[in-house]
């Protein structure tokens, strides 16, 4: 197999066209199965593509030329490597950050192992001389990708559609906010991230048989407000542990349409999910940190207080603690949100929204016992499986979920 390698050297900056290489439009009009642009891959400092029948565009209009090693380019070229840190200093100098795309007439490439559908566009350099990729696939295959790592592939086919459609609003969500980003000037390279902080997609070795009847089947299919055309953003979570969240609990911003309902699989159940131990002072420093009154210097808030805990229920939404001032006797009950503890302690800690605190061994630590796997906003994952296997079609589904919701099938005319 015979290795091409280019090294990208930055040589004078060029006019470049407003839509490059499929980066939207200033007018927002989504096609029938329009593009999603994915970050797959980070920082890296060479980017190894492979396939069959690759082809690649350096874009030399941008003020980028390449220089062709280990020989001359052929037909047949099946892999290509990238190293974006020659001549990185020169950056400024471009125009735009898309250095190179590949594609291949399979529609099929590989990188890091994995098999991706679509194309790959090279982004940087940053200050550090690397670059980033980004997928570009068509929103209904990358649906059919991401579903299997978003829900289990094996569960019944109206829980993973349902998913689908959950999948595809809140993928198609981005997109629209990043096309309005566009249109002021800002500059957004890709629509979302391969990551938790937005979906874990899957590659071509992911998809099953059954998830991607799932997709097919709900294909165009995306939730909207009752009036048929405006998008929210759409959430879901492995397990809401009994009653899903609102948005403004969790995040503190408010979506319209969102209500909290009781979870068939979740609410019923008795069983404790998770615990942890936090120690006094990791609470002390939690509530220094979190309480706008004890943020500057002078004495510490242990010093000067005695701390307590409120009654704790795990449907509320907020955590009590009772601060007495030592010397004057005050007293004092501050509240903190509980999407507060997961954000300060980490979701690896604090697995979920639903708890309750109990002191420990004379407020000498504390223990918090809670339910759920998840945010907790939107969608219960364990939920729909719950409710498919009692006979639920995807459509009823959704609707429990989001009651104030309805499922449109029209791109074109989405807004938010």
């Amino acid at each position: 197999m015979k290795s091409f390698v280019f090294t990208l050297i930055i040589v004078w900056p060029l006019l470049f066209p407003k839509n490059l290489m499929g980066f939207p439009e200033d007018k927002l009009e989504l096609a029938a199965d329009p593009t999603i642009d994915l970050l797959v891959g980070n920082n890296l400092k060479e980017i190894l593509i492979s396939g069959v029948d690759l082809q690649r565009e350096i874009f030399a209009n941008t003020g980028i030329s390449n220089v062709i090693k280990n020989g001359n380019e052929k037909k047949n070229n099946r892999e290509i490597r990238f190293r974006c840190n020659y001549n990185y200093k020169q950056r400024e100098k471009l125009l735009t950050q898309v250095l190179a795309k590949v594609t291949s007439p399979t529609g099929v490439l590989n990188f890091s192992k994995e098999k991706y559908k679509g194309d790959f566009l090279i982004l940087g350099p940053n200050k550090q001389g690397h670059c980033d990729l980004v997928n570009q696939v068509s929103l209904e295959k990358y649906v059919s990708v991401v579903l299997p790592k978003e829900m289990n592939a094996r569960w019944p086919i109206e829980a993973l559609k349902a998913q689908a459609v959950a999948g595809r609003s809140y993928a198609l969500y981005l997109m629209l906010a990043r096309r309005g980003l566009l249109k002021q000037g800002k500059s957004v390279l890709f629509d979302l991230e391969n990551s938790e902080k937005h979906q874990v997609s899957g590659t071509l070795f992911d998809e099953t048989a059954k998830t991607s009847l799932s997709a097919k089947s709900t294909a165009g299919e995306v939730l909207v407000a009752e009036d048929g055309q405006k998008m929210q953003q759409i959430f879901f979570h492995a397990r809401c542990g009994g009653k899903t969240s609102l948005p403004e609990d969790v995040w503190g911003n408010r979506v319209p349409g969102y209500q909290s309902v009781l979870c068939p699989a979740c609410y019923n159940s008795e069983n404790i999910d998770w615990s942890v131990i936090i120690s006094r002072e990791e609470i002390w420093a939690f509530i220094r940190d979190n309480h706008k009154k004890w943020k500057k210097g002078g004495e510490t808030l242990s010093q000067r207080m005695k701390l307590s805990l409120y009654p704790s229920e795990i449907d509320a939404n907020d955590v009590g603690f009772v601060l007495q001032d030592k010397k004057t006797f005050a007293t004092e009950i501050v509240y903190f949100k509980k999407a507060a503890f997961r954000r300060y302690f980490g979701r690896e800690k604090i697995v979920s929204n639903r708890f309750v605190v109990k002191a420990q061994d004379g407020l000498s630590s504390f223990k918090l016992e809670g339910k759920g796997n998840g945010h907790g906003v939107g969608m219960c994952q364990m939920g729909a499986l719950e409710l498919a296997k009692r006979g639920w079609d995807y459509v009823k589904i959704l609707q429990y979920y989001f009651p104030q919701y309805k499922i449109a099938k029209n791109y074109g005319g989405m807004t938010l």
